[in-house]
C-alpha cells in the first residue's frame, strides 16, 4: 500500500512538474512561454494529457500488475480525476509563470 500512499504521489507530482518546466522554454514552445494565457492553455492540455494517459491508463495497468485488490477499471476516466488534473495543471501555471 505504500507505494500508492505516503510521499510518492507528491514524487510523481514534482516529476511532472520538473517535466513541464522544462519543456516551455525550448525554441517550439518559447512563444507559448511568453503570455498567459499560452502558459494556462498548456498547463491544462498537459493536465487533461496527463489525466488520459497516467490516470486513466497507466495506473490501472500498474495497480493490476503489482497485484492490487480492487485495481480501477480502465480507462479510468472520472470526472473527479479530470477535475484534480486540471486543478494540478493550474498550480502548476501559478508555479511557473508568476514568480518570473
Amino acid at each position: 500500500m505504500e507505494a500508492i500512499s505516503g510521499r510518492e504521489p507528491a514524487r510523481i507530482s514534482a516529476v511532472f512538474g520538473v517535466v513541464f518546466a522544462a519543456a516551455l522554454p525550448q525554441p517550439r514552445l518559447a512563444a507559448v512561454g511568453e503570455s498567459v494565457g499560452g502558459v494556462v492553455g498548456f498547463g491544462l492540455g498537459c493536465a487533461a494529457v496527463l489525466w488520459i494517459v497516467a490516470a486513466g491508463v497507466v495506473m490501472p495497468l500498474w495497480l493490476s500488475a503489482v497485484g492490487f485488490p480492487s485495481p480501477p477499471p480502465l480507462p479510468n476516466l472520472g470526472a473527479m480525476g479530470l477535475l484534480t488534473h486540471l486543478v494540478f495543471g493550474l498550480v502548476l501555471v501559478v508555479s511557473y509563470h508568476y514568480p518570473r
